[in-house]
């Protein structure tokens, strides 16, 4: 008589069987196409780069910072504050000197003049001596004028020429049609206690012959001269 397994003993073998081949198949499957593989750590953003050494700021952004008291642009819209737009930039560089140093006397500008270097100076200059000359509109007496005609003729032509209106020196700068009050008190500094010693000594020596009358006459002269000349 033959012996044959149970039918439960054909079941067991029939599951370890199904266990191993599902096992070597994990093993060898390649990863799951749907999971990525971790994504790198972002980099950190790139420093600007450091500023060249002794660079500086923009012609324009270094002259805004006279705007408060001088007029964007240099235009000044202020009667004892003179304008700056189209005045010889070597005048311009010269006086900013003088104020550095304290050999011009003055209130603020010494003190303000100090926090710029040479190059920001000079691109200032540049940059005011390019912009077109302001004149002031201001109010003027003619028969005053006239007077102050004749005295310039007499004292201040050699320099000064063509009534004041010639731009282009260091030392004798462009003051026709410059704004009244300002030459005024420029003038008048001269006369009383000879301040702002940068000016030449034949200036200062003229205008200290001067009354306090005939320096207003040359005042209203040198404003109601408004025609630039080459």
């Amino acid at each position: 008589m033959k012996l044959y397994p149970s039918k439960l003993i054909v079941a067991m073998a029939l599951l370890v069987f199904s266990q191993t081949a599902c096992s070597e198949e994990k093993a060898s499957a390649p990863p799951a196409a749907d999971k990525a593989p971790a994504a790198a750590p972002a980099s950190a953003p790139a420093k600007p780069a450091a500023a060249p050494s002794g660079a500086i700021k923009s012609s324009f952004a270094l002259a805004n910072t006279c705007a408060g008291c001088h007029g964007t642009n240099g235009q000044s819209a202020g009667d004892s504050m003179p304008s700056l737009a189209g005045l010889d930039e070597r005048y311009f560089y010269k006086t900013m000197k003088d104020f550095q140093s304290g050999a011009r006397p003055s209130t603020i500008m010494g003190r303000l003049a100090k926090g710029y270097s040479d190059n920001e100076m000079k691109a200032m200059a540049d940059f005011f001596a390019g912009q077109p000359w302001f004149n002031a509109k201001v109010e003027v007496d003619k028969k005053l004028a006239a007077e102050g005609k004749k005295l310039h003729m007499d004292h201040c032509e050699s320099c000064h020429e063509q009534g004041g209106t010639v731009s282009g020196s260091k030392d004798t700068p462009r003051i026709a049609g410059q704004w009244r009050p300002y030459l005024l008190n420029l003038l008048t500094d001269l006369h009383t206690i000879g301040r702002s010693s940068t000016q030449p000594i034949k200036m200062r020596q003229r205008v200290q012959k001067l009354s306090q009358e005939e320096l207003e006459a040359l005042s209203h002269y040198y404003a109601s001269q408004q025609e630039a000349k080459p």
